[in-house]
Parts: structure tokens; sequence; C-alpha cells
């Protein structure tokens, strides 16, 4: 179970990211995070041929934003992603099929 975003991105996307890199390198793209609330942060994903994260702002070709609270529910199996957009405890900005894509994956 996790229990903040930034154990999320530091430990269990990095595993993610190479269970599934095949899938991944399709994607050819950038997703930014940006979690708010006292535990939040920003946190980029690169989708190409050496998938990573890092820290911090940057440009981005889907923006993920949603609060630290909403953000370890997902992670948790708690809270649907459609459902969290559909009650606007998710935004999403620029390529929305990218957003849709990310279950594929996390």
């Amino acid at each position: 179970m996790i229990d903040s975003p930034k154990e999320f991105f530091n430990q269990l996307i990095q595993s993610k990211l190479e269970k599934n890199k095949d899938k991944i390198r399709e994607l050819s793209c950038t997703y930014k995070f940006v979690v708010t609330g006292d535990n939040g942060g920003v946190w980029r994903i690169h989708c190409n041929d050496e998938p990573s994260v890092e820290k911090g702002e940057g440009d981005a070709d889907c923006t993920i934003t949603i609060s630290d609270k909403n953000f370890i529910k997902m992670v948790n199996g708690k809270l649907n992603p459609q459902m969290a957009f559909m009650m606007r405890k998710l935004k999403v900005e620029g390529e929305m099929a990218l957003a849709l894509k990310l279950g594929s994956f996390l």
C-alpha cells in the first residue's frame, strides 16, 4: 500500500515503467502529475525509448492535476480514475487520449 505520492514516484513507478517498457515506448510522450496538498509535488514521466520519471516542472503532452489524498486513493485502487475525472477530483490538460492510456501501464 502506497502512503504518499513521493513514495509512489520514487519507488514504485520505476518498476512499473520497466515492466511495461514496450507499451510505454509506443506512446512517445511526457506526462506531468501536479499533486496538490501537503504531500504533493510535480513529477514528469517520460515515455520514450528509455522510460523515466523526474521530479519538477517542465513541458508535457498531458498534465494530470489531483490532490495528494485523492492520488493515494487512486493508486491504491480505492478511487476509479474515470469517476475521479467526472467528479472533478482529477483534471486533465493536454491530450485526453493519453490520459486514457495511463491505466495500461500504471
